[in-house]
């Protein structure tokens, strides 16, 4: 199951970077953070269990769709036997981590530091990733691997804009529901690019009334029509203030107005995964939120919150 996120901070236009390795070259991996840190990007380290528990999966599965890009420092960590021959190969959840973002994102949103001057075995279905090398007796390799990166990752953005209808909707968007006990809702929510032509909704959080954080949502798939301006998607999230969280899925569609880029209307359903004959549709209305809207409601401060929730239910009798 999903872990509600610890660091609630508000969501910007600044691609998003994981950043994962073995634990034996942690330290290059926190190398590449600084220096991919310090050109404008926001670096998202892989901290986690390093194994394949089921906690860890659903944990990056989750990260996949809240990140742009993905970096996977590739070293030398262990001796194979292959075919009789002896050669060196990175971490085996290096690999399948590296595979996992790469099917997400794609793989030419995904980039690999291969560590140099050793023969180290590379899978041929990666050969469609982007590769960077380092050397471990080269401080410098990381700075260069780093620059590398910047340059493929500013042109992977330059072309995901250029030509794609998705670019006109994507950011933050608001939106308030009357929830299941008959309480309204404020919700905010980040569609972001993925592909071309490919929006995610992540980081979706929802607060009650009294700015109260009530549920963490995200989509898990998605289509959008550029003729009709509409956005269908599937999705799960939890209610991590339930005595036992519990998980929730269901689908969904916005239509967004050509003439008025600020609005959308659609609908979703709802349903408790312990409780399939439960399920619910919500109807939604959507405005485009801000920086500062998002600033308050992930603020520390709980009448901050309460404010910025109050403020965003106004807007419901502006856009019925």
């Amino acid at each position: 199951m999903p872990r509600f996120r610890d660091e609630q901070r508000p969501m910007n236009g600044t691609p998003r970077v994981f950043l994962g390795s073995s634990t034996e070259v942690a330290e290059y991996m926190r190398a590449l953070e600084t220096e991919l840190g310090g050109m404008g990007f926001a670096t998202v380290p892989w901290h986690g269990n390093f194994g394949l528990a089921r906690n860890t999966l659903d944990e990056l599965w989750r990260m996949t769709h809240e990140v742009d890009f993905a970096v996977f420092v590739w070293a030398a960590d262990v001796m194979h036997k292959e075919r009789g021959r002896q050669r060196w190969a990175t971490r085996d959840n290096v690999v399948y981590e590296a595979g996992l973002f790469a099917g997400v994102l794609s793989p030419q949103r995904v980039f690999l530091v291969v560590e140099a001057g050793v023969d180290i075995k590379i899978p041929s279905d990666y050969l469609g990733i982007g590769f960077a090398s380092f050397n471990r007796s080269d401080e410098a390799s990381i700075r260069r691997a780093a620059g590398e990166i910047r340059t493929a990752i500013d042109r992977a953005v330059r072309e995901l804009e250029e030509g794609d209808p998705t670019r006109l909707v994507a950011g933050l968007w608001a939106d308030a529901v009357v929830n299941r006990d008959e309480k309204s809702v404020i919700s905010l929510f980040e569609l972001r690019h993925r592909a071309a032509g490919t929006l995610d909704i992540v980081n979706g959080r929802a607060w009650d009334p009294d700015g109260e954080l009530r549920a963490q949502f995200w989509s898990t798939s998605s289509r959008f029509d550029p003729a009709t301006h509409t956005l269908t998607y599937s999705w799960q999230g939890i209610h991590p203030r339930e005595a036992v969280v519990s998980e929730h899925f269901g689908v969904g569609s916005l239509s967004f107005d050509p003439e008025q880029r600020d609005r959308a209307t659609g609908w979703f359903s709802w349903s408790p995964r312990s409780a399939l004959d439960q399920t619910i549709l919500v109807s939604r209305s959507c405005l485009r939120a801000s920086e500062a809207d998002a600033v308050d409601l992930f603020s520390d401060d709980r009448q901050t919150r309460r404010q910025a929730v109050q403020r965003l239910l106004n807007w419901r009798e502006q856009i019925r």
